[in-house]
């Protein structure tokens, strides 16, 4: 059986760029799968929302597909103090953009709380910027951000606060044994779970939950065909993200090879990080003198 869960604008044709991931089961018993974002550097004050989610559990053998538009747009719900574990329920979204319409206001007005149509704010080019007004009470309201309709990072409101979003879509998907839209997710403690890349020019995952419990991917898209992978660099023994490419990995020579950026980071020469491919992590690689494609990492065990 399949299902497919599709977040589609109203005007389909000037919406952003189209994505779609299918999760299929092979682990052997029942899931929920759910899609989350997460920001490079984690905050306390930044929480991660569960942004899709199947609405039951997932048999082995079957699969569900979401599709989603980078479109963004700003949230905000009445949840009390913001903590893990509670559903944020979005009220009002404003569509929003990162030129034209990446500033809006939240706050009463004729007694009913809510977000100004946005507006564009020249200085924040880039950034999502939400103003709370000086009639929010603390620890009543959330705001925050989201894509293709659905939240995906929130904060506490406040008065006088104003919040500032950079979009990084940096998707993961994630099994469990229920989930539901808009729960705050505690991220250091999400299991199952791995990094959704897209290369360039790539806009169709499946990523497959094995019999270990891990997450493969695989690419409909000819340049993967080649047997490359995506593979993430991060900060050695941080999870700041610096860039990805696509490559390979060998175990048997303990190399990792990265022969076309995706986003090139700012590497140096002889210098430790850590690399993420395919749901499995290298934490103590090393680069070597030549930091020219093809970009050779050593240290793979």
């Amino acid at each position: 059986m399949a299902i497919h869960i599709s977040y589609e604008p109203q005007d389909v044709a000037n919406a952003g760029q189209r994505y779609t991931l299918k999760c299929v089961n092979q682990s052997g018993r029942n899931w929920v799968f759910y899609v989350y974002q997460k920001l490079p550097d984690i905050t306390s004050e930044i929480f991660s929302l569960a942004w899709f989610a199947s609405p039951y559990k997932i048999k082995p053998n079957d699969y569900i597909k979401f599709t989603w538009y980078i479109n963004y747009n700003f949230v905000w719900s009445d949840t009390g103090k913001l903590q893990p574990g509670i559903i944020f329920e979005a009220g009002g979204a404003q569509d929003a953009n990162l030129d034209t319409q990446n500033s809006t206001t939240f706050g009463y007005e004729n007694g009913a709380p809510g977000l100004s149509t946005p507006t564009g704010d020249s200085s924040n080019k880039g950034t999502l910027v939400i103003t709370d007004l000086d009639n929010i009470p603390d620890n009543k309201f959330s705001v925050g951000i989201g894509m293709s309709g659905y939240g995906t990072y929130v904060t506490q409101a406040g008065p006088n606060l104003n919040h500032l979003f950079t979009p990084t879509p940096y998707y993961w998907v994630a099994a469990g044994d229920e989930m539901e839209v808009g729960k705050v997710l505690k991220i250091d403690t999400v299991t199952r779970t791995a990094e959704i890349e897209y290369p360039k020019n790539v806009y169709d995952i499946i990523a497959t939950l094995g019999a270990d419990y891990t997450w493969s991917m695989s690419y409909s898209q000819a340049l993967l065909g080649l047997g490359l992978s995506t593979i993430s660099v991060y900060k050695h023994g941080t999870n700041t993200k610096l860039g990805s490419g696509l490559g390979t990995i060998d175990k048997s020579a303990q190399t990792a090879t990265i022969n076309q950026w995706n986003d090139r980071p700012g590497l140096q020469a002889n210098t430790k990080y850590k690399l993420i491919s395919d749901g499995k992590t290298y934490s103590d690689v090393s680069t070597g003198n030549n930091l020219n494609l093809p970009v050779i990492f050593t240290g793979v065990v």
